[in-house]
């Protein structure tokens, strides 16, 4: 089976994002699947960079302004999150998210 590999550049909002993702995994979720965790609180203005991207969606629809709400990984952000896991192991939740995954290689599928 061939995989090819995409760059995934990512701007300083959705590293952020994604490293509280990252974060939000040592809560105990670590007996849950991944996709079955809400891993964002926050405005939907805060989250538009990683929903726009297709990193992460809303959990709940529809979306209302000024109002906060849970997001969830798309597979892509799955994806980018495990691999932060893989290099970094699952944190303390009381830590500061220090990953700044700005390029990170994402398998695709061919």
């Amino acid at each position: 089976m061939n995989h090819k590999y995409k760059t995934v550049k990512l701007n300083t909002a959705q590293s952020r994002l994604l490293g509280e993702a990252w974060r939000r995994m040592g809560l105990g979720y670590k007996k849950k699947t991944i996709s079955d965790n809400f891993l964002g609180l926050g405005f939907p203005s805060e989250y538009r960079p990683v929903v726009e991207a297709g990193l992460m969606t809303p959990s709940f629809r529809p979306e209302m302004p000024r109002v906060m709400g849970w997001y969830k990984l798309t597979d892509v952000g799955q994806r980018i999150v495990k691999q932060m896991i893989r290099k970094h192991g699952i944190p303390d939740f009381m830590d500061s998210p220090s990953i700044t995954p700005y390029r990170i290689k994402v398998k695709i599928p061919a």
